[in-house]
């Protein structure tokens, strides 16, 4: 339990390296900070609630002298065990991607504060009989409560709406893997039974991105994970995820983190 939820006061212990696979939640309390995210630097304030999905692509964090926060993270992997899974969660997940930082209004700010104080309150409380299960449905409160906000302020597709349906479904089969060995549009359309123009409106709509970006993005997701988890070589990576040569698959790494493999490797070294 203890490394799958996680509290923390300030943002010294947050590894942006070590994040694949955690969603972080952000309420800042007082002060602020910035922080780089696909080359865009986003500023925090006070009353600000942000939500890291993917820390591979967060960097430089500026926090201010006088910042006080609660910040959450927690396994993915431990969410969604206990079924939290609708069409609305996929299309926020690309979202927040997209806009990490949601501005809060009084009301909704002391309905994060109050459920993050309850559920850091009850991961304590070791003694409870059913701790794990308390502990998930608590988890599974705050997140619902903050899909209901962000839904609020930014949805602008039904989360029951057709649209949605073929976004989850969309995003399912890049879950599922399907980009290691298609990383064309006309692959998904096909499946989905609909034109790739169709497809990457749908996207467009749901996250801002075409239906191509985040077929790039899970690709590049897999990718950093098999290099900072399994120090893959880049052969290794070349063979696994497809690649037609190692010119192809440093071109793609180069081109959506900025480093090459090599740099990305010494990176990960230093952290360990």
């Amino acid at each position: 339990m203890d490394d799958k939820i996680v509290f923390r006061k300030d943002l010294a212990g947050y590894n942006n390296l070590k994040s694949i696979g955690k969603v972080t939640h952000i309420l800042c309390e007082k002060g602020g900070f910035s922080f780089l995210q696909n080359h865009i630097r986003y500023n925090v304030s006070e009353g600000d609630l942000v939500i890291f999905l993917n820390g591979v692509i967060v960097s430089d964090i500026r926090v201010s002298m006088d910042f006080k926060g609660i910040t959450l993270e927690f396994s993915e992997s431990f969410f969604y065990t206990d079924n939290v899974r609708n069409n609305y969660i996929i299309i926020g997940h690309l979202s927040l991607l997209k806009e990490p930082v949601i501005r809060l209004s009084d009301r909704q700010f002391n309905i994060c504060r109050s459920s993050l104080t309850i559920l850091e309150e009850k991961l304590k409380d070791k003694d409870n009989l059913f701790h794990e299960e308390l502990i998930g449905a608590l988890l599974k409160v705050h997140v619902l409560e903050i899909l209901n906000i962000h839904a609020s302020i930014y949805s602008k597709i039904s989360p029951d709406s057709r649209p949605a349906s073929i976004m989850a479904k969309f995003i399912s089969m890049l879950e599922d893997g399907n980009f290691i060995h298609h990383r064309e549009l006309t692959f998904y359309a096909s499946e989905l039974c609909i034109s790739p123009h169709y497809l990457s409106e749908v996207s467009k709509l749901a996250s801002g991105q075409p239906a191509s970006y985040w077929i790039e993005r899970f690709t590049l997701q897999s990718l950093l994970s098999h290099i900072i988890n399994q120090k893959c070589t880049l052969s290794e990576l070349m063979y696994k995820f497809n690649f037609s040569s190692l010119s192809h698959i440093s071109r793609f790494i180069k081109k959506h983190t900025g480093k090459s493999y090599s740099q990305l490797l010494q990176i990960v070294k230093r952290k360990d």
